[in-house]
C-alpha cells in the first residue's frame, strides 16, 4: 500500500478523502521531496496551514497540525492494517499471498 501512494492516480485519490492536513505524518525529508514532486501543492498546503492557524488562533488553541485527526487518517487506517494483518485474520488453509 505505501508503494501505491507514489502512483498519481493514487495519491490524488488519497488526497481528496484525507485533505492536505494528513501529509503532516509524514517525516519532513519526505514531505519536502512530495511538496518538490508536485509544485500545484505548495500554494494549497500553505492556504491550508495559514487557515488551520488562524482557526486554532481563533478558539484560543496552540497549533499542532501533527495531532489532528486529519493529520493521522492515513498512519491510523495502515497501522491498523498492518495491526489486523499481524493477528492473523486468515483461516488456516488460506494462503494470504493470493489476497
Amino acid at each position: 500500500m505505501l508503494q501505491s501512494l507514489e502512483d498519481g492516480v493514487v495519491i490524488e485519490t488519497v488526497l481528496s478523502l484525507a485533505g492536505l492536513q494528513s501529509w503532516h505524518s509524514l517525516s519532513y525529508g519526505r514531505f519536502q521531496m512530495e511538496l518538490c514532486l508536485q509544485p500545484d501543492l505548495i500554494k494549497k498546503w500553505k492556504r491550508s496551514s495559514k487557515k488551520s492557524a488562524a482557526e486554532a488562533m481563533s478558539k484560543g488553541e496552540q497549533f499542532d497540525p501533527s495531532s489532528s485527526p486529519k493529520a493521522n487518517f492515513v498512519r491510523g487506517l495502515i497501522e491498523e492494517f498492518v495491526d489486523v494483518l499481524d493477528h492473523g485474520v486468515f483461516a488456516d488453509g488460506v494462503d494470504a499471498s493470493y489476497l
